[in-house]
């Protein structure tokens, strides 16, 4: 339990390259051996981030295009390659889908939560509430 809640805080500070700038923090070769200190393991978190990072190099935003979302695919990759001891061919093998359905949530929380909020801080406005 303690392992899980460690990984969640490295997680939430992945994620914290959308409030404060983007810091590359979130990038699998920097998140791999801080899930695998936690796990007990920095090589192998080492060896996964880094073959992570080669995959998703490539990775960037252009226009409307989003690519996978790189924090949870190499976060949860890594965990579950040291956590069931498969190595980085599973790790690569579990990222890229998980990235892509991180991706789809991350989606759909944008054209939902996000609208709504959106729409109540336009009228916000128009009525000239500051305070709202």
């Amino acid at each position: 339990m303690a392992q899980a809640l460690l990984v969640f805080i490295i997680s939430v500070i992945g994620y914290l390259e959308c409030g404060v700038g983007n810091s590359m923090i979130q990038r699998p070769i920097v998140m791999g051996p801080l899930v695998g200190l936690v796990l007990g393991d920095v090589s192998t978190g080492l060896k996964v981030g880094a073959i992570l990072e080669l995959a998703f190099m490539g990775n960037i935003t252009i226009g409307a295009a989003l690519p996978p979302e790189i924090t949870a695919g190499g976060i949860l990759g890594t965990a579950f390659a040291i956590k069931t001891g498969s190595g980085a061919a599973a790790a690569l093998a579990l990222a890229i889908p998980i990235a892509t359905v991180a991706l789809l949530i991350k989606n759909f929380y944008y054209l939902t939560a996000r609208s709504y909020f959106l729409h109540k801080s336009d009228n916000y406005a128009a009525e000239g509430n500051v305070k709202g």
